[in-house]
């Protein structure tokens, strides 16, 4: 008897010791996760110049992505425009003394900007259709190409001007790429490759968010599953707590970072599969108490 008695609180510190090391071992890697994010390097200003055998002076451009909108796969992008560089940096808007003309293009859609001579030019915004699929949320990524060029005059047909790209790559909630590439055979003008996905934290975060309404799903399905197998009392307690999980996990849908529409592929997999297992869970813990709960 002095052995058994021994042997329990024995095998009780025993787990009570594995569960608080597998509690700091999360809580440890949880927070090494935020310190990696802190130490990732900050997005700063690049710029990308167009050399042409020519002395007219350049034309400075200031880009920056705007927005990224997944459902219609488009990159917004904002284009301010400098003529002169002065000891403190670029002067905007841009004060021409002559008319230019500027091409941008998707490959798509071409969109023509025609700045006046001793007119100030305006903030102009361009739409970029990229590849990429809102389906595949939180991993979804875009990418998109987009070619400037600049000429004198008021149509694509005078003398060529050289143009240099001020590149501004941060965004709120996506991490956005804007690396020169390769000019295509025939192509005229600075191009560009422009990148968006959702960062590290966002992921992590919306990972986490399906991870709960899966566990919540197998707690409602697994009290259903007992109750009506006979394998535990029926208390009608459970009754409101099965029907709170059904309605947390709506709730926790539509928390999700970046405000996804309903029907990408993890609300299939995770979502929509947590709902009818809870309704199932509850289906079954109501049948059990029908059956054998207790009469008035």
């Amino acid at each position: 008897m002095t052995d058994l008695a021994s042997a329990k609180p024995s095998n009780a510190m025993r787990r009570v010791l594995a569960i608080s090391l597998a509690l700091v071992a999360i809580f440890a890697a949880y927070m090494a996760f935020f310190a990696g994010l802190c130490l990732q390097p900050e997005t700063s200003e690049t710029a990308v110049a167009e050399s042409l055998a020519t002395k007219t002076a350049p034309l400075n451009i200031f880009l920056e992505a705007t927005q990224v909108d997944p459902v219609r796969q488009a990159i917004s992008i904002s284009l301010d425009f400098s003529t002169e560089a002065g000891p403190r940096g670029a002067h905007y808007p841009a004060l021409p003394d002559r008319d230019i003309t500027v091409h941008a293009s998707d490959g798509d859609y071409v969109l023509d900007i025609v700045l006046g001579a001793g007119s100030a030019a305006p903030t102009t915004i361009a739409q970029i259709g990229v590849n990429g699929s809102i389906s595949a949320y939180p991993f979804d990524e875009y990418r998109g190409e987009v070619t400037i060029a600049a000429w004198e005059g008021k149509k694509p047909e005078g003398e060529r001007i050289p143009i240099r790209l001020t590149l501004w790559e941060r965004l709120a909630g996506w991490e956005i790429d804007i690396l020169a590439r390769a000019p295509a055979p025939g192509e005229v003008g600075l191009g560009l490759e422009i990148r968006a996905k959702r960062p590290l934290a966002q992921i992590y975060f919306a990972s986490l968010v399906y991870a709960v309404m899966a566990v919540i799903a197998l707690c409602g399905l697994t009290i259903g599953v007992l109750a009506i197998a006979g394998l535990r009392r029926l208390e009608a307690a459970l009754t409101g707590a099965l029907a709170a999980m059904l309605f947390a996990v709506p709730a926790l849908r539509n928390v999700m970072p970046g405000a996804p529409p309903l029907g990408v592929k993890a609300d299939a997999f995770v979502f929509l599969s947590a709902q009818m297992a809870l309704m199932i869970g509850l289906a079954f813990f109501i049948i059990a108490w029908a059956r054998r709960g207790p009469a008035p």
